[in-house]
């Protein structure tokens, strides 16, 4: 058995055999990339929502929210444990070892359902008046703040 040697103390030795294998995050973000499809099995289903599980034994979590456009009363009407789902990745961080994942984003949001917006808060938004929401963001005029000279003027 190989092992690496991490720490030497005058009463004990540090050892590692998990050092010698090759970082799974890095195989990982070698394999896959923001916005791939991928299918994968699901290993548990919890509250918040479900874990699935990618190459090298990393856990996968596809958020509540991230289940379907409509609200979500009973997950196993939509997963279940042990079968394959399809998802897209949304997140991928290496560095903070997460990934997200959605199987909404490879459905189309339905008319008039919640859609994600600037700021992190959500709007039911009208398909057919999306391009009106662009033209009121581009005319909107910016608030400046007023210096005390300017508000005594006024």
């Amino acid at each position: 058995m190989n092992v690496e040697i991490i720490g030497l103390d005058p009463e004990k030795i540090s050892l590692s055999i998990k050092r010698l294998k090759a970082n799974p995050w890095a195989e990982l973000a070698s394999v896959y990339k923001l916005n791939d499809i991928i299918e994968v099995p699901v290993l548990k289903i919890s509250k918040f929502g479900v874990f699935v599980e990618l190459n090298g034994g990393i856990n996968g979590l596809i958020h509540l929210s991230e289940l379907s456009h409509t609200p979500v009363k009973n997950v196993e009407d939509i997963v279940q444990v042990g079968k394959k789902v399809r998802a897209k990745i949304i997140t991928l961080d290496v560095n903070e070892r997460r990934i997200g994942l959605s199987i909404k984003a490879l459905e189309p949001a339905p008319a008039g359902s919640e859609t994600s917006i600037a700021g992190g808060t959500s709007a039911k938004i009208d398909p057919s008046k999306e391009a009106d929401l662009d033209i009121e963001a581009e005319e909107k005029p910016k608030k400046t703040k007023k210096t005390k000279t300017e508000e005594i003027a006024e």
